[in-house]
């Protein structure tokens, strides 16, 4: 790999074969090498890494956008909507008040003492 510096910015490009170049702020290029190396890979090995990661996550959320999108009938998530969403967390269950009794007991014997 070669460096080629132009203005403050670092040119990378592959010395056989190259593909592409890019230029990338030193301090960028720097975290890129250093994350690279802590993997014990290339740099040019990181950034397709990161490349591929994007574009399935990418992938990932369209898939998840229409799964969404065909589950079934629309709700109109406004205002009074999240008031009952909120109100069902506000409200204690039972089995909610059961599992916290005994924590509220020792805090409040603790603060007795």
């Amino acid at each position: 790999m070669m460096d080629l510096r132009c203005d403050g910015f670092v040119m990378l490009q592959a010395e056989k074969d190259p593909t592409m170049s890019i230029m990338i702020d030193p301090e960028l290029e720097a975290r890129l090498r250093s994350r690279a190396e802590a993997e014990g890979i290339s740099v040019e090995v990181y950034v397709e890494r990161i490349a591929r990661d994007d574009e399935e996550a990418e992938k990932e959320l369209e898939s998840l956008a229409v799964e969404g999108l065909e589950s079934g009938d629309s709700i109109l998530a406004d205002d009074r909507y999240w008031a009952e969403k909120l109100g069902q967390f506000k409200t204690p269950t039972k089995t909610a008040v059961s599992c916290a009794a005994p924590a509220l007991r020792e805090n409040r014997q603790a603060a007795e003492l």
